[in-house]
């Protein structure tokens, strides 16, 4: 694909460094270096992919900002197109400037993720890849970086156009059958159409199964802090972030709505909710926080369910507890250093439990390793693994499962081969979408316009 136009955007965010980048891509990109570009000493021609010293400057000559400036001619470039950059001072006076007046210049402004769709629909990268550059970005975690970075580097894709391709070698044998069903030809081997299909539909359902650890391995475990008023969630939160983020008093309800924080644990990104003490109270506010505590229960991944040590377990704990029925829970006995022994292990004997005291920090250290225990539970490596990640490519693949589960039923109901085609193709069509070999045009819009302006 040949764009017409050319783009520009700035593929830094401004005053957040040193330096700048506004990048420009397109056919008319080096009109654009050659016409608003000053090099220090001019060379005979501008080399391909070298950074040149010199100013930018506006049509009329005046002198902008010093810069470097590169330019990569296609197709040596992420999008495949003439490409050139300017790395100048990342003021945004400096940075909206240079954007005017190359706009000026007959550039138009980029979309939301047109250079990373140009480097698609120009045979760059596929879908899947397409989508792992806003991933590794957004990454929250080391682990979360280096599973992005899997997917960009095309594992997940050439295990995509793998089971395609197996696809289509069977959908290539049942059509044979269709279009020569007049002709003396040996019919296809049923059964093992059967099995190659059942193959294909285990492979995928095993990748459709790492989608969980993906999830959380990407978007972060939803740790949920419960508790009574006054049982210190606020203190534990501020203790596991390392800062003071949430506000503590000794005066019961101080904590109103729920309060969110990103965090990492053993590599595993986390997003830490303290929430509104659960009690009955007149207070329309302190109502309305407990109400969404309790919404915060269905959607958590782990509980930390405090108590005080020294006091009994009241039935709003245990009607807490048995509220979180589909999440783990980890009891938190809170402010040990008040008991004479300084333990409160005869609080909860038998349960899953971690004494702390978030006054002195005893045992913080040993409820992060419980907490690691949990995040590693079932996913030790699994940011080296194969893992699936993106919700579009979960249902794609599922839809893609969902139909050779009706071919291999026509299989055994004796469909003709031109209604087990069907099913076939379906197939074929939703894994297509992963890697973007069948995808529409109102679908890559959707999937662009989640990119940030300048990738």
């Amino acid at each position: 694909m040949i764009n017409e136009d050319t783009i520009v955007a700035p593929a830094t965010a401004a005053g957040g460094g040193g330096v700048g980048i506004i990048r420009v891509s397109g056919p008319d990109a080096e009109r654009q270096f050659l016409e608003l570009f000053r090099p220090t000493f001019q060379p005979e021609q501008f080399k391909t992919h070298h950074f040149y010293y010199g100013h930018f400057c506006r049509p009329d000559g005046e002198i902008l900002d010093e810069v470097m400036a590169v330019i990569m001619r296609g197709p040596r470039s992420f999008t495949t197109e003439d490409t050139v950059e300017f790395h100048c001072h990342n003021s945004i006076v400096i940075l909206r400037q240079i954007l005017n007046i190359i706009i000026n210049n007959g550039v138009r402004m980029a979309d939301p993720g047109e250079f990373t769709k140009r480097a698609f629909l120009n045979g760059r990268v596929d879908l899947c890849q397409a989508e792992a550059v806003a991933d590794l970005i957004a990454a929250k975690s080391e682990k979360a970086g280096k599973v992005a970075l899997q997917q960009l580097s095309g594992r997940l894709s050439a295990s995509i156009k793998e089971y395609r391709k197996r696809l289509l070698h069977i959908l290539a044998l049942v059509e044979t059958h269709i279009d020569f069903s007049e002709e003396d030809i040996e019919l296809p081997d049923v059964v093992g159409l059967a099995n190659d299909a059942r193959k294909v539909k285990d492979d995928i359902s095993l990748l459709v199964q790492t989608y969980a650890t993906g999830r959380l391995l990407q978007e972060g475990t939803h740790i949920l802090i419960l508790g009574a008023p006054n049982v210190g969630k606020s203190s534990l939160l501020n203790r596991l972030v390392g800062s003071d983020r949430a506000i503590v008093t000794d005066i019961p309800g101080t904590t109103r709505d729920s309060l969110e924080e990103q965090h990492q644990i053993g590599g595993f990104p986390i997003k830490l909710i303290d929430t509104a003490g659960i009690r009955k109270t007149d207070d329309p506010i302190e109502t309305e926080g407990i109400k969404r505590a309790y919404d915060r229960i269905e959607k958590a991944d782990l509980v930390l369910l405090m108590v005080e040590a020294g006091s009994e377990i009241k039935e709003t704990d245990r009607r807490l507890l048995d509220l979180c029925q589909n999440s783990e829970v980890i009891w938190v006995v809170n402010k040990v250093d008040r008991v004479r022994n300084g333990k409160g292990d005869d609080l909860l004997p038998g349960m899953d439990s971690v004494e702390i005291s978030c006054k002195t920090g005893q045992g913080i250290e040993a409820l992060e390793v419980r907490i690691k225990q949990h995040l590693e539970s079932g996913r030790e490596g699994a940011e080296e693994s194969l893992v699936l990640y993106n919700a579009r490519h979960c249902a794609s693949l599922q839809g893609t499962i969902d139909a050779l589960g009706l071919f291999l039923e026509g299989i055994e109901q004796g469909l003709s081969p031109d209604l087990l085609a069907i099913e076939l193709r379906q197939a074929i069509q939703y894994v297509g979408e992963v890697t973007g070999e069948s995808v529409t045009e109102e679908m890559l819009d959707v999937i662009f316009s989640h990119f940030c302006i300048g990738k």
